[in-house]
């Protein structure tokens, strides 16, 4: 019979809380005054295990993290693992550095962490102890740690406990090197990726943005540098903030402290800034204040950097949600609207919409679904007929002339886009915006030229994700780069708005020729527009003359069709809402 030691209850004790256990029995080197001290858990360490445990209970076993620089967080998953590694069994870790110095660091302070548990005499005996390895076989646990881009045959392999480090900084392609570590792991491995922000279509932009979207079954964590209470400094006699940082302050809640921080370390970074991306953008990407503009700051990505940074500065959630539309405002009275449309079969891709006030291009609504073209051409015929019949024009060939067939045959749309051939002066026959490279080479110029003059406007965030993810890359045989969305990334929201712009002048003149000096439809708000679909008493998005729309007749007319003798809508004594979709 073994003898239990009050050492050993004692450490069983620490077993059940990660926090206590690391703190008890493990050191690390403080690299401002280069002693060792005791590892007390940082604000965003304890975070990090908090929001570890909650992604756990939720099903969540893997995380992508978005951090600042200088936050720790690999050195707590790196404690959490080896505690793990040191009293589980089966547990089997991986951990993937972006340089071989790093690979020794990792490793150092992994040998400096088996040495203070042996002074409890609680570290286990280490079968195999070299560079890259680790391994207890009695408990049939490992830890191993890679260089990315070396090779390693999988010794040790059926990992459950992944550490992908600094992801955006690794050499080589890092999607290649993903694709060939996720073979290596178990179904239900943990995994953590974590990094600051380099790369606007790298993995860690990549599984973030689809982890915050739900595209994924991961874990979206991120800090902003202020969530740090670490990041303060004293303020200094004579200092007065600036417009941007009384703006910063207003919008954030930061006290001066952390103003005087902020500026303290923005001097530190100008002394030593190398050249290249600038201070601002280093700033931005190592500090970040919000999720979108790290990926922006000092990248590679095709449209112009400071504009998609201002377009930051006025992102906003949007005021209604219907039928997978997010809306910003409802109709308004004398605007003409314009809808382009990048439609997808709905199985592994997205169709993206945009609608926009076709003078000012302000972004009015914004459609990102996985659905079928018929399911499409619904959509398009309902919104667009309730936004003044805007100009529609969807992107063919391939399902949006499906799309166009329905709008056509089933929805007799009235207001939809025919491109015109320059060369031949003639207006194509079928409608829509046709795909080819010259097409294509018009809405990248559009979209670029645009961007960089503020052009338009836009409100919503996935839309400014997707523009910022645009770099240039080959594909397939083809010898001259162009503009694509990163590996894992989408860029249908980019294509829908470069459609939608291309066509607003012609929705201008339309509705010109249509109303000359009349205003036109009038407003409706987006509460009437919500309230009418919830009480039923809106069209629903189906072809005259069948049951369903023929329901929704009163005396003989459809509910918004305009009286052209009194210039009102139709309404019947029972309608609860006035009805003034068109003019």
């Amino acid at each position: 019979m073994v003898e239990v030691t009050a050492v050993d209850e004692f450490y069983d004790a620490l077993l059940d809380s990660d926090e206590e256990w690391v703190e008890t029995l493990l050191s690390i080197l403080d690299k401002e005054s280069q002693e060792i001290r005791d590892f007390t858990l940082s604000f965003l360490q304890r975070e990090y295990l908090r929001l570890r445990r909650e992604g756990m209970e939720s099903g969540k076993r893997r995380r992508v993290i978005l951090k600042p620089r200088q936050a720790f967080i690999s050195t707590g998953i790196q404690a959490k693992n080896f505690k793990d590694f040191n009293s589980i069994p089966g547990t089997r870790v991986l951990v993937v550095v972006q340089s071989d110095e790093t690979k020794a660091l990792f490793r150092n302070q992994i040998d400096a962490w088996a040495d203070q548990l042996a002074l409890f005499g609680k570290k286990p005996k280490y079968d195999i102890d070299n560079a890259g390895m680790i391994e207890i076989k009695s408990m049939q646990c490992a830890y191993v740690i890679v260089t990315a881009g070396s090779k390693f045959g999988g010794r040790g392999g059926n990992f459950n406990r992944v550490h992908l480090s600094e992801v955006d900084f690794w050499q080589g392609d890092p999607h290649q090197l993903m694709r060939g570590i996720l073979p290596a792991l178990t179904q239900n491995a943990e995994v953590d990726i974590e990094s600051t922000a380099n790369l606007a279509d790298g993995v860690l932009h990549d599984y973030y943005t689809s982890a915050k979207n739900g595209e994924n079954e991961w874990q979206a964590i991120f800090w902003r540098w202020f969530d740090n209470p670490e990041y303060t400094r004293e303020v200094p006699e004579g200092f007065k903030p600036t417009l941007e940082e009384m703006e910063l302050m207003s919008k954030h809640h930061l006290s001066l402290d952390q103003l005087s921080w902020r500026r303290w370390m923005q001097s530190e970074m100008k002394n030593t800034e190398k050249g290249g991306q600038g201070i601002k953008a280093s700033f931005v990407k190592e500090y970040p204040e919000d999720d979108i503009r790290p990926f922006i700051a000092g990248g590679d990505q095709v449209l112009d950097e400071n504009a998609l940074l201002t377009y930051t500065n006025i992102v906003v959630p949007f005021l209604a949600e219907y039928e997978g539309w997010k809306f910003w405002k409802g109709p308004i009275s004398g605007v003409p609207f314009a809808l382009g449309s990048d439609p997808s079969e709905g199985k592994n891709d997205y169709t993206g919409m945009h609608l926009m006030d076709a003078r000012s291009k302000e972004q009015y609504g914004v459609y990102r679904e996985k659905v079928d073209p018929s399911q499409v051409a619904a959509s398009i015929n309902m919104v667009g007929r309730m936004y003044h019949d805007a100009l529609v024009a969807v992107e063919t060939p391939g399902p949006g002339t499906r799309v166009n067939d329905r709008l056509i045959d089933q929805y007799h749309y009235p207001n939809l886009y025919y491109y015109y051939n320059d060369v031949t002066g003639d207006f194509s026959e079928q409608p829509g915006w046709p795909e080819n490279v010259k097409t294509r080479n018009i809405l990248m110029d559009l979209i670029q030229e645009w961007t960089r003059a503020l052009g338009y406007r836009i409100y919503d965030e996935q839309t400014l994700r997707e523009l910022a993810s645009l770099t240039w890359r080959k594909v397939g045989s083809m010898r001259r780069a162009r503009a694509e969305a990163g590996a894992g990334a989408h860029d249908d929201l980019v294509f829908s708005l470069a459609i939608t712009l291309v066509i607003c002048a012609e929705a201008v003149k339309r509705w010109d020729l249509k109303y000359g000096g009349v205003i036109g439809p009038r407003a409706i708000s987006i509460d009437q527009i919500r309230y009418e679909a919830e009480m039923g008493l809106r069209p629903p998005s189906q072809a005259k003359g069948s049951e369903q729309w023929d329901s929704w007749k009163w005396d003989g007319v459809v509910p918004g069709e305009l009286d052209r003798e009194t210039n009102k809508s139709y309404e019947t004594e029972d309608s609860r809402v006035r009805r003034v979709l068109y003019g």
